[in-house]
């Protein structure tokens, strides 16, 4: 490559892909958009500033002056880029690591959506704050984005450790998600939206977060390697915001349907499993779709692993299965992860640009989908994925009344969305 055609070197960071304490997870090198040298000490570039703050309580408990950025209380010391202007010299144990992984999760998973859009994703907040502030927080068991400001604490655990927030990218790569949404939603303030716009937000939040960190290229080498491609089953992709080697926060591959809550429900993230868990479905029969095109694997196998949907005890075999044609062409098995992931962007960017806040339902969340699918793949994509939403029920059973007034928890209904006077 000539000087001329060369690029811009870009600030190297080191992150975790998953939680630490999930047991698996393993620091991976990765590039962030901003060049070299133009990360400041702290970390701070042209979109957020990172600083570690022990003593505050998180935006929200109080109000008037302390509610909004920016935070005026006792903070740590910034932590500034090596000599070659770079924070991959930094690693778990290392003064600063902490503010520095909290600053490359949340600048990856905005890299990688602006990469998606090729444009600059504008802050829901940039009438009031230029930059976006990041927290980490200690003794504060949660996550949450709000008006200009992320914040990220600590979940204490039963052998008397923590599992840190700031250490973990689906937590932080969702949070931002939800930024993203809220550019896209616009001026619609959070009491005009619907309840069940309220849900697909926090589907999408999930989502975002799983597409981002199938971006760290080693963390998507083990999961084939470990999964020997079959992906229908509990994995790391699968598990988002690990509290230990077997719990989570939730589960991509959940269990639930809309059928679940005809009753009613309490809060926008239970209502939100069966979305997330059709879009898993949706993207793993895509994944396998693309496998049988490809001639990587024969359309039996496809036709056995829909069939242990409802035969479990098919299971067993379908793995066997998928770890003898994996052992043939592993490289392909990653090329059609590439793609399904590719095709899942493109269908959570469209849903976002045409769902409105004001009108959504869960019962036109199928046709927004043929929508999307018409103009970008030509009507190719909905019809491998109907099923994938007809048998959790979405689009088919309208969910019950919410049983209880929204609470702190809510996104849509608290301080998260609360906005200077």
């Amino acid at each position: 490559m000539s000087h001329a055609e060369a690029k811009p070197e870009r600030t190297r960071a080191r992150l975790y892909p998953q939680s630490p304490v999930a047991g698996t997870a393993r620091l991976e090198t990765v590039e962030l958009a901003p060049r070299r040298g133009m990360v400041r000490a702290g970390p701070e570039d042209d979109r957020m500033y990172v600083a570690v703050a022990p003593g505050k309580r998180p935006y929200g408990e109080d109000r008037g002056r302390g509610a909004f950025p920016p935070y005026e209380g006792l903070i740590g010391p910034a932590v500034a880029p090596g000599p070659d202007g770079h924070f991959d010299h930094l690693g778990p144990g290392d003064p600063g690591f902490r503010q520095v992984h909290l600053y490359g999760c949340a600048r990856m998973a905005l890299d990688i959506w602006e990469g998606y859009l090729d444009r600059r994703i504008p802050w829901h907040f940039e009438r009031d704050f230029d930059k976006l502030e990041v927290l980490a927080l200690s003794a504060w068991n949660n996550a949450h984005m709000g008006y200009g400001y992320l914040e990220a604490g600590e979940c204490p655990l039963e052998d008397g450790t923590t599992a840190d927030y700031a250490l973990d990218f689906d937590v932080l790569a969702h949070e931002v998600g939800h930024a993203i949404m809220m550019s896209f939603a616009g001026e619609v303030p959070a009491q005009a939206q619907t309840a069940e716009y309220g849900a697909f937000h926090e589907a999408s939040a999930d989502w975002a977060a799983l597409v981002a960190s199938m971006h760290f290229e080693q963390a998507v080498a083990d999961l084939l390697e470990m999964t020997r491609g079959d992906l229908d089953g509990f994995n790391q992709l699968t598990r988002f915001g690990e509290l230990s080697p077997k719990a989570q926060i939730r589960q991509a591959n959940n269990t639930f349907t809309m059928w679940d809550f005809q009753a009613g429900w309490h809060d926008e993230h239970e209502l939100a499993l069966p979305i997330i868990a059709a879009l898993y479905d949706a993207f793993v029969q895509i994944y396998k779709t693309i496998l049988v095109r490809g001639g990587v694997i024969p359309p039996g196998l496809s036709r056995l692993a829909e069939r242990a949907e409802l035969a479990p005890g098919l299971r067993a075999e379908v793995s066997r299965r998928f770890a003898r044609w994996y052992a043939r062409r592993p490289e392909a098995f990653h090329d059609a992860l590439v793609e399904a992931r590719e095709i899942a962007a493109v269908m959570l960017i469209g849903l976002w640009e045409i769902a409105d806040p004001r009108r959504f339902s869960f019962a036109a969340l199928p046709g927004l989908l043929r929508e999307v699918d018409r103009r970008e793949f030509d009507g190719a994509i909905y019809p491998v994925v109907r099923g994938c939403f007809g048998r959790r029920g979405v689009g088919l059973v309208p969910p019950g009344p919410r049983l209880r007034p929204p609470d702190a928890s809510s996104h849509m209904h608290s301080a998260r969305t609360a906005m200077p006077d």
